[in-house]
């Protein structure tokens, strides 16, 4: 009788063990949360949802830390990562408008259109050819230039403030001072800004350059 009882409890933990052990086995399914996504007009104040020229989409995705904005411009649009750089980029819109209407003047009207390298290019060379017609004595100044400007187009476009040639010729600080007058980052990573930066930069480096060139072309001239 013992043996029989026995084998019929060793039956009965088995069947115990093989019914139980899926529900050990299995862990409960996690659940993951869908970043959350928010309305713009109801965690912005209203001078922040638009700008001149541009606009805030309504839908805010935000990953837990910083909400991403999507800024509609006429240009095209940027994606904007934190609430502080949606401040940044709505100004720059502002700026984007004003330094629109400022239109090089004079024989530099198409050289200073062409952006990042070809603006620095175009406006240099507005400066050495004149330089190099006028005669041997300036053929020094020329060359200079010359330098100057395969310096500029062999750096890219990222790293014009770090060029010598650069520096050398005012481009930088032109770029650093238009930036200035308008309000914003002279170093911002918004390309369009930096179209217009370029552009303006480019006008008044080339003028600059070339008033000092007909300077020193005219013997006595201050």
């Amino acid at each position: 009788m013992s043996g029989i009882l026995t084998q019929s409890l060793s039956i009965l933990a088995v069947i115990s063990l093989v019914t139980l052990t899926p529900a050990i086995a299995a862990p409960p399914s996690a659940s993951i949360e869908a970043p959350p996504t928010l309305r713009a007009s109801a965690i912005l104040p209203p001078n922040m949802l638009s700008a001149p020229n541009c606009r805030v989409d309504e839908t805010v995705r935000n990953d837990g830390y910083l909400n991403t904005y999507t800024l509609h411009t006429r240009d095209g649009d940027l994606r904007v990562v934190s609430t502080a750089l949606l401040s940044e980029r709505l100004r720059e819109c502002a700026a984007i408008v004003a330094m629109d209407k400022v239109q090089p003047a004079g024989q530099f009207g198409d050289a200073v259109a062409e952006k990042g390298r070809n603006t620095v290019k175009g406006a240099v060379n507005l400066v050495t050819k004149p330089l190099r017609t006028v005669g041997s004595a300036l053929s020094g100044v020329g060359k200079m230039f010359q330098r100057a400007e395969e310096s500029l187009v062999e750096s890219s476009s990222s790293k014009y403030e770090d060029s010598a040639a650069a520096a050398a010729l005012g481009y930088s600080r032109s770029k650093r001072e238009i930036a200035k007058h308008f309000g914003v980052d002279p170093y911002s990573t918004n390309p369009y800004l930096k179209d217009r930066l370029d552009r303006l930069a480019g006008a008044d480096f080339a003028g600059s350059l070339l008033a000092t060139g007909a300077s020193a072309a005219i013997p006595g001239a201050v």
